[in-house]
């Protein structure tokens, strides 16, 4: 017989002490991101491989999933500081009555404000390879009116031809994506395909309503990746002691 998975809150729970050294560096990278929380559980993941405390590999991923799943049902971390990202609502919109109604109403309407990249002769967009990365990348692009769309849309057809008629419409003449990924091959292929498919949708939407339009895209990626992976590629090419070199 399979083990029984743990189901509701589990205020008993004693983790291993080397569980509870993993919690600790969970501890730091919560701490460090506190202006971003909630994060994904694969956020928190690539943090700990960037940090050293974990090997890139799926399996310490589910290990840390099923850690954490533990941790919050016993209180150890707070459900406030993690999200899962795979629940999907669709609430009918309702009211408790009139009062309710009228305080949306004011809030709707003290967040109003125009288009900031009306009239720009550049239109900017920010693209994510993850999902979860989109609240804290639209926490920082929102105040500039730039909208941030997640990398789903990478291997859709009709995410590609949607960007491509974004950039098609409205009076500017360039636009800028910036496209956030890995990198590595798959995050080189992605974008490269991204792309070639989205100034090829552009360029012919473009042309139909006569119009010269400039299509650019940038991919950025994380400096302090680059500079792991450079350090642990140095660690491999080095010489064992007393090789002689």
């Amino acid at each position: 017989m399979p083990q029984k998975r743990p189901r509701g809150y589990q205020p008993h729970w004693r983790p291993r002490s080397a569980t509870c050294a993993l919690l600790a560096a969970v501890d730091e990278v919560l701490a460090r991101f506190a202006a971003q929380l909630p994060l994904t559980i694969r956020q928190c993941w690539y943090a700990l491989v960037s940090d050293g405390v974990l090997v890139k590999e799926e399996r310490t991923y589910k290990r840390l999933a099923e850690i954490l799943g533990m941790a919050r049902r016993s209180g150890r971390i707070p459900w406030e500081a993690l999200r899962d990202d795979t629940e999907t609502v669709a609430a009918p919109i309702a009211c408790a009555g009139p009062e309710e109604f009228r305080a949306a109403q004011r809030q709707a309407a003290e967040a109003f404000r125009l288009d900031r990249q009306a009239g720009q002769p550049t239109r900017l967009e920010v693209w994510s390879e993850t999902a979860g990365m989109v609240p804290q990348l639209a926490a920082v692009a929102a105040p500039y009116g730039i909208p941030v769309y997640s990398g789903s849309g990478f291997n859709s057809l009709t995410g590609k031809r949607a960007a491509a008629q974004r950039a098609a419409a409205g009076d500017h003449r360039r636009v800028h994506i910036f496209v956030i990924s890995d990198w590595d091959p798959s995050g080189i292929h992605l974008f490269s395909a991204l792309a070639q498919d989205v100034t090829a949708f552009a360029i012919c939407d473009a042309s139909r309503r006569w119009r010269c339009l400039a299509v650019g895209l940038v991919q950025v990626v994380c400096a302090r990746c680059r500079a792991v992976r450079r350090a642990r590629a140095g660690r491999r090419r080095r010489p064992p002691c007393g090789s002689g070199h």
